[in-house]
């Protein structure tokens, strides 16, 4: 069970999601999920924007643990 992106807003700029894709496909070690999400950000003023940086919580099943993944930040 992947949970959703927490994006926070950003002054200045407008945030349009996409459904996200989900899907769970059968292997020789068992399931593996995806979760596949689609943001636009669209600027409503000039300026520069800087994007935080983006934790991902999960559980990995093979390993029988709560994992970290930090997707880093960029202007």
């Amino acid at each position: 069970m992947l949970p959703p992106l927490n994006i926070h807003d950003i002054p200045g700029l407008r945030q349009y999601s996409e459904q996200p894709q989900l899907s769970n496909s059968k292997t020789s070690q068992g399931v593996t999920g995806t979760r596949e999400e689609r943001i636009a950000l669209v600027p409503a003023q000039t300026g520069t924007f800087e994007l935080e940086p983006v934790e991902i919580v999960w559980w990995n099943t093979a390993e029988d643990r709560l994992e970290r993944t930090l997707i880093p930040g960029t202007k």
